[in-house]
């Protein structure tokens, strides 16, 4: 759908752009036409570029949008994964809930912990599993529980 649009645009502007020539080709003398050619392609443009905005106001750019990491690992998997980097009981439920996308104050509701105790379970997580924050968390648990 994104190609139509863009190639819809394209269309637009080289029309613009042919029209342009043309009238610059045929060498027009008389002001009064001059200036409705110099109108005509001002407004061309114009509606192209109202257009183009309109296609693509709504639209994130794939860079900007929000990708899954990994796909979440079945439980036994984690769970063999957590005995290996020897997570205690609450880091294995703490990094569950992380790995499912939960935050910190979620975190902490659903262990019935501060969120201080969440920041040091995640802190211990990433120390023993040797990453650096919640995606590198995701990816490392990912690439670990294939199979």
């Amino acid at each position: 759908m994104k190609k139509k649009r863009l190639l819809l645009c394209i269309f637009l502007y080289s029309i613009i752009f042919i029209f342009t020539l043309f009238a610059q080709w045929i060498n027009i003398k008389e002001t009064k036409y001059k200036i409705a050619v110099n109108i005509c392609t001002l407004v061309s443009g114009l509606f192209s570029a109202v257009l183009f905005h309109i296609l693509y106001k709504n639209e994130t750019p794939d860079f900007e949008k929000e990708k899954s990491v990994t796909e979440i690992p079945d439980k036994k998997n984690y769970l063999d994964f957590a005995e290996k980097y020897k997570l205690s009981k609450r880091e294995k439920e703490a990094g569950w809930l992380l790995l499912n996308g939960e935050s910190n104050q979620q975190l902490a509701e659903t262990l019935f912990i501060s969120i201080t105790t969440v920041k040091k379970h995640l802190t211990h997580i990433y120390e023993k599993t040797g990453v650096s924050g919640r995606r590198k968390f995701k990816e490392f648990v990912g690439n670990h529980t294939k199979k």
